[in-house]
């Protein structure tokens, strides 16, 4: 079988650097890695044509061997590309706000969780079986009830706080991630 991908979508920080710290560990494990900056704080784009930019990337991957890992905010981009291109194996929100949340946050995150919101409910139940989401614990941040939509897959770590879980899910955990990949 072809070498698997693995892309990964950081949440609002964008922080590219640091997925790409954890980028190694899944290269040995056989996975091609690749890193996209959503761009969630650049306000001269629109939600749609950062959408768009993303697909554009993903089209040039073999999307029948992608495995998408979206971190916090990147999970609901991750979720929103499963739904246009629906070829990709599996996707999974880490620490992700999959349902919409009160209180301050970016409005290209609240227009992401909305487009989530609106399509998941109706999306299939074999799309919905491609989408895994991870959350910690204890994670004030993005509580379990705002990670969960209903028909989707679920796994809990137990970690304290977001950052955290989000870096344990990388790499302490990352097994257990690779094993809901399969």
């Amino acid at each position: 079988m072809a070498q698997p991908h693995i892309l990964f979508i950081p949440g609002l920080g964008d922080r590219v650097w640091l997925y790409q710290l954890a980028a190694p560990l899944w290269q040995v494990f056989g996975y091609a890695t690749h890193v996209h900056r959503f761009g969630w704080n650049d306000g001269s784009r629109s939600l749609g044509e950062k959408q768009a930019e993303l697909i554009r990337y993903v089209d040039d991957l073999p999307t029948d061997r992608l495995y998408v890992i979206g971190m916090s905010a990147g999970g609901t981009a991750a979720v929103n590309l499963l739904m246009q291109r629906p070829t990709i194996r599996k996707v999974v929100a880490v620490a992700s706000p999959l349902r919409p949340k009160d209180g301050p946050t970016n409005g290209f995150l609240m227009g992401s969780i909305g487009q989530v919101d609106a399509t998941l409910p109706t999306a299939s139940e074999k799309l919905r079986k491609k989408i895994v989401s991870v959350h910690g614990s204890h994670d004030s941040r993005v509580p379990i009830s705002k990670s969960q939509p209903r028909g989707i897959q679920t796994m809990r770590l137990p970690t304290v706080g977001h950052g955290l879980t989000i870096a344990l899910a990388l790499t302490v955990y990352g097994g257990a991630i690779r094993r809901l990949l399969r």
